[in-house]
C-alpha cells in the first residue's frame, strides 16, 4: 500500500506503559541493531544493565505508534496492548541554549533519539513519518530541543522537523602512525585518567563551556550544545565494555577513560585538586586544560573520541600519540574524531597519516522546538559526546 493511501488518523503515538510492551520494543531495537553480535538475552541484559545507570535512570522513555483503538482504553487510559507498528526510545539530557540576540544561556531539557525502529512489514506505509510527526508534538512538551543521528539520510527526519549537520569522520590508522620511539617526541606531557577523574574532569569542562557560551558575542545565530556529562562517557564505556566480555571475547578491562594535557608538569594529584576547584565554582575566572575523552569500541576496533577539548596547537600531538598508544596497548586498529577542531586539523594533518570523510550515516540532526522560519542555530560541540 502506498503511503497517499495509507488512513493514518486513528493513528497515535504514546509512551509504553507496561514492562511487556518496554520488552516487546527492545526485541525489535535487538532485531535491528543487535542480533550480528548477540542473542536476544545478552541483549536484554545489557539493556538491564544500562537502565542502572544515571544517564538513564528517570531519563528513558519508550513510545509506542499504533491504532488508537488498540493503545488507548474507552476510559483514556493507556493500554497494556503489544499491538502496535514501531517505536522508539528517547532519553533525556540537559542542554545549554543561547537564543539569537540573547545574552543569557539556559539549561534545558533535551530529548535525545538512540533508537527508531518499524518492523519490514511495517515499511513503505508512511507509519515513520505519522509517528515522526507526532513525535515533534508530543516530545516539545517536555522538552526544548531535540537530537537524533539519522542513518536514512538528511531529508528523511528532516520533512519532521530535525535539521541535518555536517559529520566529518577522522580516522588516523594505528599501523600508519604509532611509532614507540616517537611518543614522547614533545615536551607536553600528558596524564592518562580513569573514571573517578573523568567526573572532576567532565564538570569542570562543563562550567567552562558554559563560562564559554555567556561570553560568546551577542549573535544572529542560536547556540545549542549538550551538556557533556560525565554519566554519558560513563554510560558510553560501561556499553561497549560490556559488548566486548560478553560478545567479542575481550578479556582485558580497560581502566582509562581519556588523556589531558599536563602543561605546568605537576603532580596528578595537584592537577586533579585545580580540576576540583574549576568544576565546583562557575563564578570564578576558569580554564580548563587540553583533554580528549574516549571509548573503547571494540565493535568498531577503534579507540573512538567522545569528547575533545584542545586550547593550543601544542597540544594535538601529545594527545594523539596517548589515544594512539592506548588503541595499540588494547591492539584497536584506529582513533576516530567526529568533526575534529577545524583550526587545527592542519596540525593534525601535518603530523598525522589522516583519513577524513564526509559522512553519509549517523548523520546529526537537531530539532528546537520553537524556532522561529528564519532562525539559524548552530550546534556546539557537534562530536560523539552528542550521540546516544
Amino acid at each position: 500500500m502506498s503511503e497517499s493511501k495509507t488512513d493514518l488518523s486513528e493513528f497515535v503515538l504514546v509512551k509504553a506503559s507496561t514492562r511487556d510492551q518496554i520488552l516487546k520494543s527492545r526485541e525489535a531495537s535487538f532485531q535491528e541493531w543487535g542480533r550480528s553480535i548477540m542473542d536476544i538475552e545478552t541483549w536484554q541484559k545489557r539493556e538491564s544493565l544500562l537502565e542502572s545507570l544515571d544517564f538513564i535512570k528517570g531519563n528513558l522513555i519508550t513510545w509506542i505508534f499504533g491504532k488508537k483503538a488498540d493503545l488507548i482504553n474507552s476510559d483514556g487510559t493507556f493500554s497494556d496492548s503489544l499491538e502496535f507498528f514501531s517505536q522508539f526510545e528517547t532519553i533525556k539530557r540537559p542542554a545549554f541554549v543561547k537564543r539569537c540576540g540573547s545574552t543569557e544561556v539556559e539549561i534545558v531539557d533535551s530529548l535525545n533519539i538512540p533508537v527508531y525502529t518499524c518492523s519490514n512489514e511495517h515499511r513503505g506505509k508512511g507509519y515513520g513519518k505519522r509517528m515522526l510527526e507526532l513525535a515533534q508534538k508530543e516530545m516539545s512538551k517536555l522538552s526544548k530541543v531535540s537530537m537524533l543521528h539519522s542513518d536514512v539520510g538528511e531529508n528523511f527526519y528532516g520533512r519532521c522537523g530535525w535539521d541535518a549537520y555536517k559529520l566529518v569522520s577522522t580516522v588516523i590508522p594505528v599501523d600508519k602512525n604509532y611509532n614507540q620511539e616517537n611518543m614522547n617526541s614533545t615536551s607536553t606531557e600528558t596524564y592518562l585518567f580513569d573514571k573517578e577523574f573523568a567526573s572532576i574532569l567532565a564538570k569542570a569542562d562543563t562550567n567552562v563551556l558554559l563560562k564559554e557560551m555567556e561570553r560568546s558575542p551577542v549573535s544572529d545565530s542560536t547556540l545549542v550544545s549538550v551538556v557533556p556529562e560525565f554519566s554519558h562517557y560513563e554510560w558510553r564505556n560501561v556499553r561497549d565494555n560490556f559488548e566486548a566480555k560478553n560478545c567479542l571475547n575481550v578479556d582485558k578491562v580497560p581502566v582509562f577513560y581519556g588523556a589531558i594535557v599536563n602543561n605546568a608538569n605537576i603532580s596528578p594529584l595537584i592537577l586533579k585538586s585545580k580540576l576540583e576547584q574549576t568544576a565546583s565554582d562557575a563564578n570564578q575566572d576558569i580554564s580548563c586544560p587540553s583533554f580528549i575523552i574516549w571509548t573503547h569500541r571494540f565493535k568498531e576496533n577503534s579507540i573512538l573520541v567522545l569528547r575533545t577539548r584542545i586550547n593550543s596547537s601544542d597540544d594535538v600531538v601529545p594527545l594523539i600519540n596517548a589515544a594512539l598508544k592506548e588503541a595499540n596497548d588494547f591492539n584497536l586498529s584506529k582513533v576516530e574524531f567526529w568533526n575534529f577542531y577545524p583550526e587545527y586539523i592542519d596540525k593534525l594533518t601535518q603530523n598525522f597519516n589522516v583519513n577524513s570523510q564526509l559522512m553519509k550515516k549517523s548523520i546529526p540532526c537537531l530539532s528546537l522546538f520553537d524556532k522561529t522560519s528564519d532562525e539559524k542555530v548552530e550546534w556546539l560541540i557537534n562530536e560523539q559526546v552528542s550521540f546516544v
